[in-house]
């Protein structure tokens, strides 16, 4: 406590979902990204993983905090291919139009964590960027009308 309030932090720690709205927020009004990365940034937290981090304090965010997410869109994964292999067709119906989440959105999803953890450092609310830490397996190079994109 006595750090905190000797280093200018807040008192308390604000939580992932409080600083990811003045995050997204920031960037809207900012413009410093692209008209629709806001909507992409969007779509990762509430999809993927507002529900794992909303609650949690910015200064509690650690490695294995992160790797629940990961480990949260494989059951996600899991349960879609186990629908898609079952004989019923009510289950497969049920799974009729969704995707199981690949290594390039997993990316996606960590560079997106990152970005907001990074701001938070900026800010002093935490001292390290656990998402950086994360490892995830490589994905394959996104491919545009059928032929590889270079880098």
């Amino acid at each position: 406590m006595r750090r905190k309030f000797q280093t200018g932090q807040p008192l308390r720690s604000l939580t992932f979902g409080e600083h990811w709205s003045r995050w997204v927020e920031r960037r809207r009004r900012l413009k410093d990204v692209c008209k629709s990365t806001p909507t992409h940034y969007i779509t990762h937290h509430d999809v993927h993983f507002g529900a794992v981090l909303d609650e949690v304090p910015l200064d509690r965010i650690f490695v294995p905090t992160i790797e629940r997410v990961f480990s949260g869109i494989e059951e996600k994964n899991a349960e879609i291919l186990a629908a898609r292999r079952s004989d019923d067709p009510e289950i497969r119906a049920s799974v009729r139009g969704k995707r199981p989440t690949g290594p390039v959105t997993k990316h996606r999803i960590k560079a997106t964590i990152r970005s907001v953890l990074a701001d938070a450092m900026r800010e002093h609310l935490v001292t390290f960027n656990a998402a950086a830490l994360v490892n995830l397996p490589a994905g394959s190079p996104p491919r545009c009308c059928g032929t590889p994109v270079s880098p």
